[in-house]
């Protein structure tokens, strides 16, 4: 697990050098143009200049090839869906759209907002999200084999942050609604998660420490065979 992730931060950090040059611009222009889904299938670097907010039941961008840095440039993503977090069940509205959809390897996406939608950010194959503020989604911010750090996930109707095979790592994750994180097989350092409906941090193998879990109706931590390195506080307390 912890070759694991050297190497994920190897990679990413490798990724977020990646030059301004070159620099692709999107806004509402761009997606109104491209029929409601930017699809991205050329890597490089991309970079909002706009706020963008596609058609109900649609998916903002779809980044479908590898090596790609995506800036948000801190706009907003705001898709149509209504998900109360913990103020109620579900989401509400067209289809199950995501905001940024990112099938390739070593995807980037920093910066900015993502509200709305089934899946706020969902990296599939490997990559990072860094300063993203995922709310009111189904789930915030969704992810296979990626760094997951210093985002904001709160008032997602589902969980705030699911994780596979990676690292979460100094998030902000609070009022969602079944889960704060899930992680499965990752190491999981340094996060702040309260007001959870259901279980703060639940953990399936991996390693986990320095994390502060305050208040959760269901429970602040459920563990299944991760490693806790011995520093973590539930309710002000070593868990």
């Amino acid at each position: 697990m912890i070759k694991l992730a050297m190497r994920l931060c190897a990679a990413t950090l490798a990724l977020c050098s990646l030059p301004a040059l070159g620099q692709t611009l999107l806004n509402q222009a761009s997606l109104n143009a491209a029929g409601g889904t930017i699809s991205i299938s050329t890597p490089g670097s991309y970079k909002l200049s706009s706020n963008l907010a596609p058609p109900a039941g649609k998916d903002a961008i779809d980044i479908l090839t590898d090596n790609v840095h995506l800036d948000l440039n801190g706009f907003a993503i705001l898709g149509s869906l209504s998900c109360p977090g913990p103020s109620g069940k579900g989401c509400a509205g067209v289809g199950f759209p995501t905001g940024i959809y990112a099938g390739g390897n070593n995807t980037v996406v920093v910066n900015g907002v993502v509200k709305g939608f089934y899946y706020g950010v969902f990296l599939y194959s490997s990559g990072m999200a860094e300063e993203i503020v995922a709310s009111n989604n189904g789930y915030g911010i969704y992810a296979y084999n990626s760094l997951v750090k210093r985002n904001m996930a709160f008032y997602n109707s589902y969980a705030g942050i699911t994780v596979y095979n990676g690292i979460v790592s100094e998030n902000e994750v609070s009022g969602n609604l079944l889960q704060g994180i899930y992680a499965y097989y990752s190491t999981v350092l340094g996060n702040s998660v309260n007001g959870t409906q259901g279980v703060g941090v639940t953990l399936s193998y991996g390693i986990f420490g320095s994390n502060m879990i305050g208040w959760n109706t269901s429970g602040a931590l459920s563990n299944s065979g991760a490693i806790s390195q011995n520093n973590n506080f539930c309710y002000g307390s070593s868990c």
